[in-house]
């Protein structure tokens, strides 16, 4: 089974921006919704995803996790998705980031 590496080089990152004719920050944006489909949400339903630029030229991506028989707030969030994302790839620095969605009330 093939799992996804929720790291983007900044090869295939570069690539894609100039495939689409913007720069990687630009890019950035118009990954947050495909990002959203490795989320697991299966109570809430609310997927949501986020995309983080490292300062290494690498792309992160961030998702929702939760698990069934525990309350919502026992979920991983997106944000912390991603900067775990980053710590376990020895990231050092997050430069840019998007999310598709603002956090939920519990999280305001």
């Amino acid at each position: 089974l093939d799992k996804p590496s929720f790291v983007i080089s900044p090869a295939e990152a570069e690539s894609a921006a100039n495939q689409l004719g913007v720069s990687v920050f630009q890019l950035l944006p118009s990954l947050v919704y495909p990002a959203k489909s490795f989320a697991l949400p299966p109570i809430s339903k609310f997927h949501v995803g986020a995309i983080g630029l490292g300062s290494s030229g690498r792309i992160f991506l961030g998702v929702n996790v939760e698990s069934p028989g525990l309350l919502l707030h026992h979920s991983i969030h997106v944000e912390q998705f991603l900067v775990t994302n980053l710590t376990l790839n020895d990231e050092r620095h997050l430069r840019h980031f998007a999310v598709s969605a603002a956090p939920w009330e519990h999280c305001r």
